[in-house]
């Protein structure tokens, strides 16, 4: 079991004329499940906002808030500390082709199996079916297309946010670990396996000491549907471990976005993202 502190500091900067109000959501605490238990969580909002906390459609905990004063400068810091116990097995393939096609399984599962503009795909989407065909277990598929994509994507740096649409990744050769995701989940969706994003961090070294904090970018992975969601990250190569934290699940970014908000009164607005990652224990 490995314990990891998160702060993660993000916010808006509207120019010289400030905003005069904004409204905005933000997704910036991690879950608790049977492989991760959150042991305390604050989110400290400058100015002060009023606000409501919930739970959104896909379980991810979703907090609202409004500011109704003058400010040149939002900032929002979600400080957490995680308990991770997500021990990494070797994956054994469950079900076939037949199985996915089950039409009560298409049905519960149909939200993970709809393309969406994030994961639109384009011509990559043509060699598709042949590949499928080559491979009794989609499970295999799925290794096969990740490795695929992440050695056709030369990942952009310190991008936190993904293209519109997956396929300009794809046709530039270049995207955010965003846009790697999106077209593996694209490339599953599109032969019938139902996947969904999942949003959160990874600690930039596996073996990093203990109390030092290392500077961090925002993260994303895959769950594919195999008789369980079994987790992928494309990216790395591997299955999700102890130094991934979940924040939420959903069809694509647009589901998990860490912050997303509208404002009144000024004419433009600049993000800015800082993550720290701890190991604590």
């Amino acid at each position: 079991m490995s314990r990891i502190r998160i702060v993660h500091r993000t916010g808006y900067r509207y120019g010289t004329l400030g905003a005069k109000a904004s409204f905005n959501e933000v997704r910036m605490t991690p879950l608790s499940s049977h492989e991760q238990l959150v042991m305390s969580n604050k989110v400290d909002i400058s100015p002060t906002a009023w606000q409501h906390a919930h739970t959104d459609y896909w379980g991810t905990q979703v907090l609202s808030f409004e500011v109704h004063e003058q400010h040149e400068q939002l900032m929002i810091t979600a400080s957490s500390d995680v308990d991770v116990h997500r021990p990494v097995v070797e994956h054994v393939p469950q079900l076939t082709w037949q199985d996915l096609a089950d039409p009560v399984l298409a049905d519960r599962w149909c939200e993970f199996l709809q393309p969406t503009e994030y994961t639109t795909l384009g011509d990559v989407a043509q060699r598709l079916p042949e590949m499928r065909e080559v491979y009794d277990h989609p499970a295999d598929y799925v290794r096969v297309v990740s490795a695929m994509v992440r050695e056709r994507i030369d990942r952009v740096w310190g991008a936190g946010r993904p293209r519109q649409q997956a396929r300009e990744a794809w046709q530039e050769g270049a995207g955010s670990v965003q846009d790697v995701v999106h077209l593996v989940i694209g490339a599953l969706r599109h032969v019938g396996i139902p996947a969904r994003y999942v949003a959160g961090y990874v600690l930039p070294s596996l073996d990093p000491p203990l109390g030092v904090s290392q500077p961090a970018n925002l993260h994303a992975w895959l769950q594919f549907w195999d008789g369980e969601w079994v987790g992928l990250d494309p990216l790395n190569a591997c299955p999700p471990g102890e130094e991934h934290i979940e924040v939420g699940y959903g069809r694509d970014y647009a589901d998990v976005m860490p912050l997303f908000g509208i404002f009144t009164g000024g004419q433009t607005s600049e993000t800015f993202v800082e993550v720290e990652l701890t190991k604590v224990s």
